[in-house]
């Protein structure tokens, strides 16, 4: 096998699994995040989301995460890194991606008709 077969059998693969790398990428910038938290001086929103950015992730629900973000500074609460994550990138909702994002989310209650959908959204 030559190296540009190597390479475009590794660029294949990262292809079909880019979903996956992107939930744990923003998986880990959210525990930085969340662990940098600090209730008495919370970061600005906009520094949030340039951290999710510099890591290289593009979204165009950054709204999404900037609203859950201020909600958790108006509540007072340390942010979850999952609900971070799926706030960011939407297809993380999709059960097959909880094992990705070992979920320390609260308990869910069914909402609008919506087993997956927990009450906090």
């Amino acid at each position: 096998m030559t190296i540009s077969q190597l390479r475009r059998r590794i660029d294949a693969i990262k292809r079909r699994f880019a979903r996956e790398l992107d939930i744990i990428k923003a998986r880990r910038v959210a525990e930085a995040v969340a662990d940098d938290w600090q209730r008495s001086n919370p970061p600005k929103t906009h520094q949030v989301i340039q951290r999710f950015a510099d890591a290289g992730l593009r979204s165009d629900t950054y709204g999404n995460l900037a609203e859950y973000l201020n909600e958790s500074r108006r509540k007072d609460e340390i942010p979850y890194p999952g609900v971070m994550v799926c706030n960011l990138l939407r297809y993380a909702w999709d059960h097959r991606y909880d094992r990705l994002l070992d979920w320390d989310l609260p308990p869910l209650e069914p909402r609008y008709g919506c087993p997956n959908l927990p009450v906090w959204v």
